[in-house]
């Protein structure tokens, strides 16, 4: 069966949970939406990248078993909750691991340019999209039995 894991990814991130995350950006909560419509592809690119190596899908694959994907049931009232900054640390520090702390700078850097978000801004939505990108990983992963090698290939072919 055929898939897009863009298109998983973005059916997680709408409604409430899409509004939680403009509001934790304050004054520029309105890019919210246009920011993460870029930024899902752009991570999910980054991380494809990093496991295009054995070491990179090693450890994707291992940020991916240690993800608790019950998260994407209650990301919304993660945010909405007081713990948003918990969760965009924890992103944050996993995205620094899969794609080095001078990855993740560049990357923060370029989708601030596109989306017009400060560069803080754009860093506390990569941290939020982290666990939801690695989540929908995760349950794809286990849902089609796949290791670390097989994650790649699925992740090369999108």
């Amino acid at each position: 069966m055929s898939f897009n894991i863009v298109d998983l990814v973005k059916d997680q991130v709408k409604g409430q949970l899409i509004g939680h995350m403009g509001n934790l950006l304050g004054n520029e909560g309105g890019k919210a939406t246009d920011a993460v419509g870029g930024m899902i592809p752009a991570l999910l690119s980054g991380i494809t990248g990093s496991a295009s190596t054995n070491d990179g899908a090693n450890s994707l694959f291992g940020a991916i078993q240690d993800q608790d994907d019950s998260l994407l049931d209650n990301m919304g009232s993660l945010l909405g909750g007081g713990q948003a900054s918990t969760v965009v640390d924890n992103g944050n520090s996993v995205l620094g691991n899969l794609l080095g702390g001078g990855g993740l700078s560049k990357l923060a850097g370029a989708l601030s340019g596109f989306s017009g978000l400060s560069k803080g801004g754009t860093s506390s939505i990569m941290g939020m999209l982290a666990p939801i990108i690695l989540g929908v990983l995760k349950r794809k992963v286990m849902g089609d039995g796949l290791n670390a090698s097989g994650l790649s290939s699925m992740l090369a072919s999108q």
